[in-house]
């Protein structure tokens, strides 16, 4: 076998979570609240429950149809969302918005279940590392200065173009030598799984709702994230961190990924308040770790309706309990940390 055939569908694996990520975080977290907030802000909440919503439906759709669909129903979970971000880049009421939000969330739901299926085949044993790889690009792209610092249109303008490199990877037929792949590991016991997400949706929690106190607050953004040099030492800390969880991946070290991430984000949220930016690369860190190990425990057990239950409990319910929690609030306070913390602990202590 030649080595182009083994590269190409690793390559593939690690472009589309690429695609997926950076769309994600540019567009669904960025991006369209910013324009929602812009045209009616007193429907911001209205907004992002239909977008979960439809995310948790997408998700539900995915779930049901066998992983020989896999890719066709990334690619149009992409193409839907690359065409969510174009209309919200134009919209200017709130009917267009709602349109956007809903087809943004099915979209992601959509894709991120089917991709989950999919990845194992196309990375085979190098899945972690083709994880970590896919999400540090996806994180560090978000993070360079042209990007991060670019108006709400111009980030939905790229995040299409994302998502429609990603649809395109997704939908073009190329070819996939890497053989037969490891069986499938299957969906962990139950305890393992409620632990698993349990921890996780700890996490996401935490994540969300530091981020969006973060950015709604002029000191702290400023602290975090300004300046040119910090946000390409961020975009490197991302990418390195990811790479690192990547391989630990793959040597089974699930566990120790994940409680490192923790580790660093509770002490990057308890510094948040310092103005020193240094804290931002810790906690660029943290989530860089426990993104790659989001995608790889779903990815690892080849199931997709595990991988949608897991996606709507870690990711859109998780995700929108932390961006009510955030709201009003102008730090994070510590009982706040303290008590997502133990939860995660206690995630990743029943795990196997």
């Amino acid at each position: 076998m030649r080595s182009a055939d083994v590269a190409t569908p690793f390559a593939l694996a690690a472009g589309l979570v690429a695609a997926t990520y950076a769309y994600f975080l540019l567009f669904a977290q960025f991006a369209f609240l910013e324009l929602a907030a812009a045209v009616a802000p007193d429907r911001v909440p209205l907004l992002l429950a239909a977008q979960g919503g439809l995310g948790i439906a997408g998700s539900l759709a995915a779930g049901r149809h066998s992983s020989d669909r896999a890719l066709r129903l990334v690619g149009i979970g992409l193409g839907l969302g690359g065409l969510a971000a174009l209309l919200a880049g134009q919209a200017g009421s709130v009917g267009l918005l709602a349109v956007s939000a809903a087809a943004t969330g099915f979209g992601v739901g959509l894709a991120t279940v089917a991709l989950a299926a999919e990845l194992r085949r196309l990375a085979g044993p190098r899945l972690g590392q083709a994880i970590g790889l896919g999400t540090g690009l996806g994180y560090a792209l978000c993070s360079f200065p042209a990007v991060f610092e670019a108006g709400a249109r111009a980030q939905s303008l790229v995040a299409a173009a994302l998502a429609a490199a990603g649809a395109g990877i997704a939908l073009v037929p190329l070819r996939r030598g890497t053989g037969a792949p490891p069986p499938p590991a299957g969906p962990p016991p139950v305890r393992t799984a409620l632990g698993w997400m349990l921890g996780f949706a700890a996490l996401v929690t935490l994540d969300s709702a530091a981020f969006y106190i973060i950015q709604h607050s002029a000191e702290m953004k400023a602290a975090a994230w300004s300046g040119a040099a910090r946000q390409h030492a961020v975009a490197g800390v991302h990418l390195a961190a990811a790479l690192a969880a990547g391989r630990m991946l793959d040597a089974g070290r699930i566990r120790l990924v994940s409680a490192a991430a923790l580790g660093m984000l509770v002490l990057a949220c308890l510094l948040l308040a310092r103005p020193a930016g240094w804290h931002s690369l810790l906690y660029a860190a943290g989530v860089s770790l426990y993104s790659t190990a989001l995608v790889f425990v779903p990815a690892r057990a080849v199931r997709p309706g595990f991988a949608a239950l897991f996606y709507i409990t870690c990711g859109w319910l998780a995700s929108g309990l932390g961006l009510a929690l955030a709201q009003g609030r102008a730090h994070v306070p510590g009982a706040l940390v303290a008590s997502l913390a133990a939860l995660a602990a206690l995630g990743l202590a029943v795990t196997r």
